[in-house]
């Protein structure tokens, strides 16, 4: 008997991949996914939507593997050398439920205690990451769910995180001081912001 169980280790699984001792020849992996994440409006489910558009989006800087619930960081990007930590945040105007109006955007930066998915324990301080890359999706039309696998439908917003306000949320027009992106200008705005970082503190990017 171990002291201390290790984290589990992760890989890409596929979808025809089938489920064993139902009886049911037919049922595979890609049927689970369907079922529980088809609803792409759910806050939950729109927000790792949106942490794969910007994965897709940082392709080299950050590494291929599959999602994980557990990090400190959405991502741990590496640019230049150096080590960069990551938030990702996603609003929308409109939800999954009936709603009397469209939505007001905001998003939740306040810093938090990141667990340490390797040693099983929190950080001592509330931390901010190096980087927050904030993912409106801007449609309002009935078509909702299906625009959001449209690129041309999310607007991006890059900030470090120590510009940002002392506060638990922001709104998008609070935000309107860093650059609106399109999908395809996320990789070029991010260089820029983590250039940015590197020239302001010789200690950014070290080995946490």
């Amino acid at each position: 008997m171990t002291d201390r169980l290790e984290p589990l280790p992760s890989d890409f699984l596929r979808g025809d991949t089938p489920f064993r001792g139902t009886g049911v020849p037919s049922l595979h992996l890609r049927d689970y996914w369907e079922w529980s994440a088809s609803c792409l409006l759910d806050n939950t489910t729109r927000g790792v939507l949106a942490e794969f558009l910007v994965a897709t989006a940082l392709q080299g800087f950050v590494s291929k593997r599959p999602r994980s619930e557990w990090d400190a960081y959405d991502f741990r990007a590496h640019i230049g050398g150096r080590e960069v930590t990551v938030e990702v945040k996603s609003s929308a105007r409109v939800q999954s439920w009936k709603q009397r109006k469209l939505s007001r955007p905001q998003f939740r930066v306040a810093p938090t205690r990141k667990w340490d998915p390797a040693t099983g324990r929190n950080s001592e301080q509330p931390l901010r990451a190096d980087v927050y890359v904030f993912c409106l999706f801007a449609a309002t039309a009935s078509e909702a769910h299906a625009a959001a696998l449209d690129v041309d439908e999310w607007h991006f917003r890059i900030a470090p995180g120590f510009e940002l306000p002392d506060q638990k949320s922001v709104s998008w027009n609070r935000l309107s001081r860093f650059r609106d992106c399109e999908y395809y200008d996320v990789r070029r705005e991010f260089e820029v912001v983590a250039a940015g970082l590197a020239a302001r503190s010789a200690d950014f990017g070290k080995p946490r």
